[in-house]
């Protein structure tokens, strides 16, 4: 893969703009250059390499910061479990379970891949 150091002005400028949430076209503007050269860039292996790095990295800063948003969100959660009005408190009671359905299902899809893994590890190895 091409470092992105390696990687010209535009293209560095155009991945910045593409993973701060700019479309194709307003990427593309914003760097000074075609809409097809952009997507022409898209093509190049290190290009999307690059960009598919720093969404994982945007993604992984946004993981954190939910995380530590998420006491408090449960707080908020708790609070109107208690709330005088029903359909508050029946609105955070789903809200919860759908959550805790969600996570579950995460949770056996997660560990079931691991077990594929495995299985398949065991299987290539001699």
């Amino acid at each position: 893969m091409q470092p992105i150091e390696t990687l010209s002005q535009k293209k560095r400028a155009a991945l910045r703009a593409l993973v701060s949430g700019f479309s194709l076209e307003g990427a593309a503007s914003a760097v000074g250059v075609s809409r097809v050269s952009l997507w022409r860039w898209m093509q190049e292996p290190a290009f999307r390499e690059e960009l598919r790095s720093l969404e994982d990295e945007a993604l992984q800063e946004l993981q954190r910061r939910l995380l530590s948003l998420s006491s408090g969100a449960a707080l908020v959660l708790e609070r109107a479990l208690q709330d005088s009005k029903p359909t508050i408190r029946l609105r955070a009671a789903a809200l919860i379970l759908e959550r805790l359905a969600a996570y579950r299902q995460a949770a056996e899809l997660e560990r079931r891949l691991a077990a594929l893994e495995a299985a398949v590890s065991r299987n290539e190895e001699p």
